[in-house]
C-alpha cells in the first residue's frame, strides 16, 4: 500500500521542507490542498520543484472556481513543470464554501463527473478539443496538448456520498476518499459498491485519514478531535452516520458547531468515534494503529493511506516536526 501526507497547512513556506521530510522518509506522496487564499496548484507545482522524485497531489482542485480548460491546461503546464508527478484529484468542494461565495455547482455528481471527462479528453487532444456534454460543451480546433504522448500522473475525483462516487469512479483514475469514509460499515455498504464496477478496472482508492502525534496522549486526541469537529459539522454529511452509534453525537456536535469553536464541538466526539475515523496518541501507538489500519484498508482494496495532519496551526518548527514525526510513524 502506498503511504502518503496530506500537508493541509495554512503556511505556504512550509510546504517545501515537509514534503521533502516525506520524500527523505521514502513516502510515496504528498498531497496539497486549498481553499479561499491558497492555491492548491500553484502549490503542487512549487512542491514538485523543491523535491526530486516524490509524487504530488491537488487534494483537492475545486472545480467550482476553474472551467475545465482551465484546470486542463493547468494540468498540462503543472505536468511539464513537475516532470509528471502530479495527479490532479478534482472535486465539487465544500457546499459552506460555494454558499458563501454564491457559486452554483447544481447537479454536482453529474456535473463533476462530466467535468472529469472533459478534462481527460483535453489532455488526450493531439488535434483539436471536441466536447459535447450536459453541462460544457467545446469545438476548439486548435487546441493541443504537446505532451498528451506523457500522460499525466492521473486524474482522480473526489466524494463521500453514494451518487458522487459511483459518478467520479466511472470517469477518474482514482478516488480520493474523506477521512469520514472511514466509518468501516459506510465503507463496506455504500463505498464499495459505488466505486466497484459492474465490469472493467475499479479506480484506485486513496482513503486519507485524520493523524496526530504527541507524547502527551489527550493532547493528540484533542487536536484530533478538532480537526473531525470540522467535517462533522458539515451537515451535507450526516447521512454517514444516519445508522451508526453516533448518529445524536453527530446531532449534537452540529448544533454546538454553530458557533464554530472546533475544539469545543470536538469535545463532544466519543472516543469509539475518534478511533474509528483517526489515528492519534504517542508515537509508538500511532505506528501499531497505522499498521492495523493498513492491513484493514487492504483488505477493501485501498491502494494509498494518506494522513492529514490533525494541528489546524502553530510555528513553523512545530508544523514541521509534526509533520515529520508523522512521516516517521508512517516509514
Amino acid at each position: 500500500m502506498k503511504r502518503s501526507l496530506v500537508l493541509s497547512v495554512q503556511s505556504f513556506d512550509v510546504l517545501a521542507p515537509a514534503a521533502r521530510a516525506a520524500e527523505k522518509a521514502g513516502l510515496d506522496r504528498v498531497w496539497v490542498t486549498e481553499t479561499p487564499g491558497r492555491d492548491v496548484i500553484t502549490r503542487a507545482v512549487h512542491v514538485a520543484r523543491e523535491t526530486e522524485t516524490i509524487a504530488v497531489g491537488t487534494g483537492i482542485a475545486y472545480a467550482f472556481t476553474r472551467h475545465p480548460i482551465a484546470m486542463a491546461s493547468a494540468a498540462i503546464e503543472a505536468g511539464a513543470a513537475s516532470g509528471h508527478r502530479i495527479t490532479f484529484s478534482i472535486g465539487a468542494g465544500p457546499v459552506p464554501i460555494r454558499k458563501a461565495l454564491g457559486i452554483e455547482f447544481d447537479h454536482p455528481a453529474a456535473r463533476l463527473a462530466e467535468y472529469i471527462a472533459y478534462v481527460r479528453t483535453a489532455l488526450d487532444a493531439t488535434s483539436g478539443l471536441h466536447f459535447h456534454g450536459r453541462f460544457y460543451s467545446a469545438d476548439l480546433a486548435a487546441f493541443t496538448n504537446p505532451n498528451a504522448a506523457t500522460h499525466p500522473a492521473g486524474i482522480y475525483g473526489s466524494g463521500l456520498n453514494p451518487m458522487a462516487l459511483a459518478a467520479v469512479a466511472a470517469v477518474a483514475d482514482g478516488i480520493t476518499l474523506h477521512p469520514l469514509a472511514l466509518y468501516r460499515r459506510y465503507f463496506d455498504d455504500v463505498v464499495l459498491p459505488a466505486v466497484t464496477p459492474a465490469e472493467g478496472t475499479a479506480p484506485k482508492l486513496a482513503c486519507w485519514c485524520v493523524a496526530s502525534v504527541d507524547a502527551d496522549r489527550e493532547k493528540a486526541r484533542g487536536k484530533a478531535r478538532t480537526r473531525l469537529a470540522q467535517y462533522l459539522s458539515n451537515k451535507s454529511f450526516s447521512g454517514v452516520f444516519a445508522d451508526s452509534p453516533w448518529a445524536a453525537d453527530v446531532a449534537a456536535l452540529q448544533a454546538e458547531s454553530e458557533r464554530q469553536d472546533w475544539a469545543r464541538a470536538g469535545r463532544l466526539i466519543p472516543d469509539d468515534l475518534l478511533d474509528t475515523l483517526a489515528v492519534a496518541g504517542p508515537l509508538d501507538e500511532v505506528a501499531d494503529r497505522i499498521t492495523a489500519l493498513k492491513r484493514d484498508l487492504s483488505a477493501r482494496n485501498v491502494d494509498e493511506l494518506a494522513l492529514q495532519m490533525a494541528a489546524m496551526g502553530g510555528t513553523h518548527a512545530e508544523i514541521l516536526e509534526e509533520i515529520s514525526t508523522l512521516a516517521d510513524a508512517l516509514a
